[in-house]
């Protein structure tokens, strides 16, 4: 993805994807795009972060669970001589009551997560728009 993002042609041939002799445009505008890997905590997917990836998207509505297993990337990302400001982690939360969603927001907070994927399902305009209201209220008012 990154030589396709920044080079005129991008070609791949891999054990399990092939991309053939492509062209994408336009460009970003950004000289840089973070490519953040959406996997299961630890081994394999850690070692992907760590090696070429920038980031990762782990479900986040556990924080119990993505506490422990953000300090055992952080450590692999600080150990492996990657920048000490880390990986960047976005976190998918699950859709919850006002309350929980407040609480785990303050609990990212302390993680030092700076951004959250919100999950918005598949529904109807008269379940999404509430919804959306729902979560600019609460977010306005942890700023």
């Amino acid at each position: 993805m990154r030589t396709l993002w920044t080079e005129t042609e991008a070609e791949y041939h891999g054990r399990h994807a092939n991309l053939e002799r492509s062209w994408s445009w336009p460009k970003p505008v950004q000289p840089s795009i973070p490519v953040l890997l959406g996997a299961q905590a630890g081994g394999r997917a850690f070692e992907a972060i760590v090696h070429w990836g920038d980031g990762w998207i782990p479900g986040g509505s556990n924080t119990k669970w993505l506490a422990a297993k953000l300090d055992e990337l952080r450590r692999r990302w600080i150990d492996s001589g990657r920048s000490e400001s880390g990986p960047i982690v976005w976190p998918m939360q699950e859709v919850v009551d006002d309350d929980r969603l407040r609480t785990q927001l303050d609990r990212f907070h302390e993680l030092s997560v700076a951004q959250l994927v919100l999950d918005i399902p598949t529904a109807t305009r008269e379940t999404i728009l509430p919804l959306l209201d729902r979560y600019a209220k609460v977010i306005a008012t942890r700023r």
